[in-house]
């Protein structure tokens, strides 16, 4: 790496003694040194890395190893280096904390408060007392905002200490102290992904065609012996094909070996129906080369016509995509991993999955590495088959079994259960436009009843002439109107009018997404129609979102019993919670323990190791980790305060081994980056 590079990247660091005497190194290493190595003007820095997962339990000690390899892709090292020895106020991280108990802890200072013009103040810096105190007394978040706490002396039981204890609350003899200052250098994070694959282009250069395919909203073949094939460090992949009726069988080879043979024909499908149906390949060796080869053979009795590609899904890594493929997100639909369940001991047997709704499509259950089929009927379960009742995320079975795996997609949606006679009332003035009313038109009879009642306000027409207020009575609580004049026969009465309408109102805690499906079940699990204006809700079984809040949803009360207690659901979309809450954010370094220097360094030694742990229930959900990336700071969306939106980057991305993270699985992240010269030597800053 140029010096020049070098020099720019020290400018990032704030004055003072750190960056002086980095920068005194910079000189000396551009200096002819020999055979010994060091910094030239130009030479290449080589990185490498090691990165260490090990299963933590809940006081945060080493139960297994997950991954213990060298990196696959170190990029960008020289800053990161660069970047943890560098200062940035900017960027200073506390270490907030929020006392869950009363405890009362230990310190050996002669004095901690002291009082002056009637305020009490700490004369100890704040860090020397929170080195005293057990973290797991507290909720810790870690911001770029400190908060305030406050500090009081109490009874000390062992002597030549001073105890003390702390509280949200101040009292007369309290003192604020504030949070723990972190680190005052740049705040690094690591983030986990699934890396699972994305979608390759299937012209890319990369697949190699033998055969005739033609290009018909993916690539089709009638060709037997036909193939598409690919060699790339992958992971994993996956195939997505058309079924149908009318298809064929192909076989997937690995590295020339018979991995999977599919047939894609569907007896179930009508002539001329389709379906895309997904395979995936996974538990490859991600550190070699793969040869995946694609090949279609025909058909069991040699009729079939054709296969046709939809495709081509994969995880290799290329230079445009140095990047966190997927990392797990906050919130989530797709539960990839396999979780283990045990259906009921009786019958029916069924399997009650934590979420949903279910995404038609998406489940797959297997049994003793069997994979089952899904039924669209109860009557047809049988063994190694099962139904999905996919409103309710239930799948059942033909006997009692333990240990069944399933993976399933929810549709994202959130669902609001509410008891009828729980919703409050709700008066809506509605509009009427151009009723007729009831009553004999025979030029003797003046009485006229409306529809509706509770009538706030009407116009009265009769044969297109509006009367006067004058020329007619409204009896508003009953909805009559009495006309001065009896109408004639062959008169035409219209009458235009609003009324108050008595309708179910019902909270719901997120925002609905109005430009997606929203569905609302009745107590009789009947689907109420949605109406566009308030004006329809006097209509049986409609319900209609509140404009100026869309958290509110008004139900008409034609269709619905106040004295039941049986439940009415709402299934929406939210763009505030779009999913299942995960509870996964990316993880800060961890300071060392025992020496005051953040992150863990040796510049001696060219290294730099960067230490994070996520814990049990980060992400609440069980899943694949197949990458970590090393960034400059949090998401967005990981809600770390006072957090300012500056860019974040991966300065570092590795792939590691399928590590499957269960719910009750804490992780110990342990990255150590080192800095190779040209011959292979460690970068020793100069010396």
């Amino acid at each position: 790496m140029a010096n020049k590079i070098l020099n720019k990247l020290m400018e990032m660091m704030p004055e003072g003694k750190r960056k002086e005497e980095l920068r005194n190194k910079l000189r000396q290493a551009s200096k002819p040194q020999g055979s010994k190595g060091g910094l030239h003007d130009e030479f290449s820095l080589d990185a490498t890395g090691h990165i260490l997962i090990q299963q933590i339990d809940e006081k945060g000690e080493p139960v297994g190893v997950l991954a213990d390899q060298d990196n696959l892709v170190v990029n960008g090292s020289e800053e990161i280096l660069l970047r943890a020895f560098s200062g940035d106020p900017e960027r200073s991280i506390y270490k907030n904390r929020k006392p869950i108990t009363e405890e009362v802890y230990h310190v050996a200072l002669d004095k901690i408060i002291d009082s002056e013009d009637g305020q009490n103040t700490l004369v100890v810096n704040q860090n020397d007392l929170w080195k005293a105190v057990n973290d797991e007394d507290f909720e810790v978040e870690y911001s770029y905002y400190p908060n305030v706490l406050f500090v009081k002396e109490e009874e000390s039981l062992i002597p030549g200490e001073k105890a003390f204890s702390v509280s949200t609350e101040s009292s007369p003899d309290s003192a604020p102290i504030a949070a723990e200052l972190y680190s005052g250098f740049t705040n690094l994070f690591i983030g986990l992904g699934d890396g699972k694959n994305y979608e390759v282009s299937l012209d890319d250069k990369r697949l190699e065609y033998k055969g005739t395919f033609t290009d018909e909203d993916g690539k089709k073949t009638e060709e037997k012996d036909a193939e598409i094939t690919f060699s790339e460090k992958i992971s994993n992949f996956e195939l997505a094909y058309e079924s149908g009726n009318d298809t064929g069988k192909i076989e997937i080879y690995i590295n020339d070996s018979l991995k999977e043979t599919i047939d894609t024909s569907d007896a179930s499908l009508g002539v001329g129906e389709t379906r895309v149906t997904s395979k995936e390949i996974s538990e490859l060796d991600h550190e070699s080369q793969s040869t995946v080869r694609i090949k279609f053979i025909g058909s069991l009795d040699e009729s079939v016509p054709y296969v046709k590609i939809k495709s081509i899904k994969w995880d290799a890594l290329s230079e445009e995509r140095n990047s966190l493929i997927h990392e797990f997100e906050n919130f989530t639909t797709e539960f990839d991993t396999p979780a283990v369940y045990n259906t009921t001991s009786i019958a029916p047997y069924t399997v009650k999955l934590e979420h949903g709704p279910l995404k038609e499509e998406t489940v797959q259950v297997s049994y003793n590495d069997i994979e089952f089929e899904q039924v669209s009927s109860k009557e047809d379960v049988d063994e190694g088959k099962y139904f999905v009742d996919h409103k309710n995320g239930v799948i059942e079975f033909n006997r009692a079994l333990t240990n069944v795996l399933i993976k399933y997609h929810t549709t994202g949606q959130n669902i609001e259960v509410k008891k009828v006679n729980q919703m409050e009332d709700f008066d809506v003035e509605i509009s009427v436009v151009d009723e007729t009313p009831v009553g004999t038109i025979d030029g003797s009879n003046t009485v006229f009843t409306l529809e509706n009642k509770d009538i706030t306000r009407a116009t009265v027409k009769v044969n297109e002439s509006n009367l006067n207020t004058e020329d007619f009575t409204l009896d508003k609580e009953k909805g009559i109107i009495t006309i001065n004049q009896a109408p004639v026969v062959d008169d035409k009465i219209t009458v235009r009018y609003t009324y108050f309408e008595s309708v179910n109102k019902m909270v719901l805690p997120f925002a609905v997404d109005t430009e997606k499906h929203i569905v609302i079940y009745d107590q009789n699990e009947e689907e109420l129609s949605k109406v566009e204006t308030r004006d329809e809700l006097g209509s049986p079984g409609v319900f209609y979102i509140s404009e100026s809040n869309t958290k509110v949803v008004y139900i008409s009360k034609s269709t619905l019993s106040s004295e039941t207690l049986k439940d009415v659901e709402v299934h929406y979309h939210s763009k505030e919670q779009p999913g299942i809450p995960t509870n996964y954010k990316r993880s800060v370094i961890l300071k060392p323990k025992d020496v005051n220097q953040y992150p863990w360094y040796a510049l001696d030694k060219g290294t730099i190791q960067f230490v994070a742990e996520f814990p049990k229930d980060s992400p609440q959900n069980a899943v694949t980790i197949r990458e970590m990336g090393l960034f400059d700071g949090p998401r967005k969306e990981d809600k770390i305060r006072g957090f300012k939106d500056y860019p974040v980057k991966a300065f570092s991305l590795v792939r590691v081994g399928d590590s499957i993270k269960n719910e009750s699985t804490g992780l110990r992240v342990t990255w150590t980056i080192t800095l190779k010269n040209s011959k292979g030597e460690h970068f020793k800053g100069g010396q």
